[in-house]
């Protein structure tokens, strides 16, 4: 009987030491901008995330997350994003302590950010680990996200090589018709 009460008792003060724990005011204003953001409304989202002050991130996880959500924002809002480190540092966090939901939407938008950065191969890979990831997971929303992304980088392949190999006779015709020949 004395255990049972000791373990009734150790139940209670875990939780309510949990429920004495709450979110940081940041990892708060954070999560009100995916939410805005989940709603189409980016520039709330936009203006919520670009209010906090990075300097009150107070753990990785924190940072982790700020870095996901502002990342998708500026990716949507077409900021210039000139390097990846801050995504891909995100990535990693999420890979060892995360969810896997976030890992593949940090993976989604660090593929993203490094097509638009001209790194092909490592956009390509990371889609693909997105790809895996959302289907483990069976999130079909990100799953839509990750085929139409991984179309675009099909897309512009196909297109490059097809301008690569018709760009000189395409651009012969379009002299001669601006000289009104035919």
């Amino acid at each position: 009987m004395e255990k049972v009460q000791k373990a009734i008792f150790i139940i209670v003060m875990v939780v309510a030491i949990h429920s004495c724990v709450s979110t940081s005011e940041t990892y708060r204003q954070i999560e009100t901008a995916e939410l805005m953001f989940g709603k189409d409304s980016i520039a709330i989202a936009t203006e919520i995330i670009n209010d906090i002050d990075t300097a009150e991130l107070s753990s990785d996880a924190e940072r982790a997350y700020y870095t996901l959500i502002k990342t998708i924002l500026d990716y949507c809002n077409y900021e210039d994003i000139t390097s990846d480190l801050a995504i891909s540092w995100c990535a990693d966090y999420y890979k060892k302590h995360g969810d896997k939901k976030q890992y593949a939407t940090a993976r989604h938008y660090q593929s993203c950010v490094q097509y638009d950065l001209q790194k092909h191969k490592d956009a390509i890979i990371n889609e693909k680990i997105a790809e895996d990831v959302a289907e483990q997971i069976n999130d079909i929303v990100l799953l839509n996200k990750v085929y139409r992304q991984l179309t675009i980088y099909n897309y512009s392949k196909r297109h490059k090589k097809f301008l690569n190999k018709f760009g000189g006779f395409l651009n012969f015709c379009y002299i001669c018709t601006q000289k009104g020949a035919t």
